[in-house]
């Protein structure tokens, strides 16, 4: 496998803003202070600000047939040491191109910007005019390149081409830096290059990181200190637990409860200057009668809550509706019995006489025998006379009226409900707290 696919598969395993830095390095983007500022301040919030997406395609890679590449020129310069933007400096594209002058023309400059542009063991700062610019000055430059036949523009340092890292820069602090610095092997790959870039990368990015931690360490502000008399209350618990995590709901709630409590603080010192100069034998009995009190007022607040609390309430309602549709039901049943010689048949005086002559039949008439009793030779309960044909049939409808389910379910709800209105009824009235 080779080295270039190694670094893409080692990079897999890696976060994604490291990834992010392996791409804009190999694709020749010099990463300004600016940049790394940017890249924390993104991975304190968890947020990405580059492409990640780093593959083969992004590094630079040379071969057999692939079109050559050319500086054609480097112009528009601005705020680059003291180089001057009015000309061009130009390059052949075939042949030896040879740029000298005297000492501070600009030479240096020029070359801080080729090292920034192409592969070089060797890098500089390209630093602005510390005479003229401020510090929001921004060094940029317009480089034209030559790419096979095709001639195009870069505007650095926003923009770049891999195909520029196939260039290779050169100079005596690259020969230093080949010579002054140990290595396991003479030899470096050039696929390195975005080792190295990831590797300063993470080294400013690291003294950021421990800058703003000092910065936000030297911020901060010492913890309240929970005393032995508040932490039994509610808001010595949340204290003692208090840190990043903490809802700020519930500490929202606590301040509204401090805000709305009708107790202040001198009074809470009256308060506890007369406990201070009372007696303590005393003070307890007082205590104690008073917890009596609550006690037995909070099970009276219970009792009234079961029988009139809001779900009481509502089966409460339930029930009552439940009745009044029965009853319209009974009625509907009992208007069956309008053309009968006397009125009133169904209704509960009526009801009640049936029920009481259902108990004589039952117990002395005709004892072990089922109500009604129409036999031929039955006789009326009521009346004691022979029952005829009409009157057995008549007493065989009136007890098919009775046991109807409406009328069984209609007592049910009568009794609950006379139950439930009884238990109002009797609720006690309730003993004065002081």
């Amino acid at each position: 496998m080779s080295l270039e696919k190694r670094i893409i598969e080692w990079s897999a395993s890696r976060p994604p803003w490291q990834r992010a830095i392996l791409r804009r390095v190999a694709l020749g983007n010099v990463l300004s202070e600016e940049d790394y500022d940017q890249l924390v301040d993104a991975l304190l919030l968890s947020k990405g600000i580059w492409d990640s997406n780093f593959d083969l395609k992004s590094l630079p890679e040379v071969k057999f047939g692939d079109p050559p590449v050319n500086i054609v020129s480097i112009s528009d310069i601005h705020h680059i040491n003291a180089l001057s933007s009015k000309e061009a400096l130009t390059f052949e594209t075939t042949g030896l191109t040879i740029v000298y002058g005297d000492n501070a023309t600009g030479k240096s400059g020029y070359s801080r910007i080729l090292k920034r542009i192409a592969r070089s063991r060797h890098k500089e700062d390209v630093l602005s005019d510390v005479f003229n610019d401020t510090e929001r000055a921004k060094p940029t430059a317009a480089i034209s390149v030559k790419v096979g036949g095709e001639e195009m523009p870069i505007a650095w340092p926003e923009s770049s081409r891999p195909e520029l890292q196939r260039m290779l820069f050169y100079d005596d602090a690259c020969g230093n830096a080949y010579i002054s610095t140990e290595y396991d092997f003479p030899y470096r790959p050039s696929a390195l290059f975005v080792m190295d870039g990831l590797i300063k990368a993470c080294i400013e990015i690291r003294k950021r990181v421990e800058a703003k931690l000092e910065e936000n360490a030297a911020s901060t502000k010492a913890l309240p200190v929970v005393t032995e008399e508040v932490k039994g209350s509610e808001i010595g618990r949340f204290l003692e637990k208090l840190s990043g995590s903490s809802s700020l709901q519930a500490l929202d709630s606590l301040t509204e409860k401090l805000f709305s409590s009708s107790e202040t603080i001198d009074n809470l010192r009256s308060e506890e200057a007369r406990l201070l100069a009372s007696d303590t034998t005393k003070e307890r009995q007082r205590l104690a009668r008073l917890a009596s009190k609550f006690n037995f007022l909070r099970t009276h607040v219970e009792g009234i809550s079961q029988v009139l609390g809001n779900m009481a309430i509502a089966s409460f309602q339930d029930e009552r509706a439940r009745l009044k549709s029965l009853e319209e039901a009974a009625a509907l049943l009992a208007k069956s019995f309008e053309s009968e010689p006397l009125p009133g048949v169904g209704t509960s005086l009526w009801k009640e006489l049936w029920e009481s002559a259902r108990r004589y039949s039952t117990t002395h008439a005709y004892s072990g025998h089922p109500f009604p009793v129409v036999e031929e030779d039955s006789k009326c309960v009521l009346c004691h006379q022979a029952l005829g044909n009409m009157a057995r049939e008549r007493l065989r409808r009136f007890e098919s009226f009775v046991k109807d389910d409406t009328l069984l379910h209609l007592h049910e709800a009568q009794t609950n409900w006379n139950s439930r209105t009884e238990k109002i009824n009797q609720l006690p009235p309730a003993e004065p707290v002081v």
